[in-house]
């Protein structure tokens, strides 16, 4: 009997009825993002956005005409970028609890199951 509550309900001759009913689901889901995979899903943003600016900044300025390390630090910016941009809208919109979003559709760091 502790799946369910017995509830009084009033009844116009005076008796005690009592009906059955069901205890209401609680919300087990965790509200705060993991920490390792947000501090990870953030730098790699930031270092995403920082190393396309440098890159796009050193291919237009070389003076020395070696294009290259330029295109080199942007493409390595679009690779940090991706996932970065892809974990932080995912961490976003579970915290926000848009429907269709959950935190465990993002690998997680905090596991520790990575760790050799």
């Amino acid at each position: 009997m502790p799946a369910l509550l017995r509830k009084k309900t009033g009844s116009s001759n005076g008796d005690d009825d009592f009906a059955f009913t069901k205890r209401p689901k609680m919300n087990i889901r965790p509200r705060l993002p993991p920490p390792k995979t947000t501090l990870a899903a953030i730098l790699f943003l930031i270092g995403g956005i920082t190393c396309m600016c440098l890159g796009v900044y050193f291919y237009l300025t070389d003076r020395r005409n070696v294009e290259d390390r330029g295109l080199a630090i942007f493409l390595l910016g679009v690779i940090m970028f991706l996932p970065g941009s892809y974990s932080s809208f995912m961490i976003f919109a579970s915290f926000r609890e848009w429907p269709g979003y959950d935190y465990s559709q993002i690998p997680s760091y905090d596991d520790g199951s990575w760790v050799i």
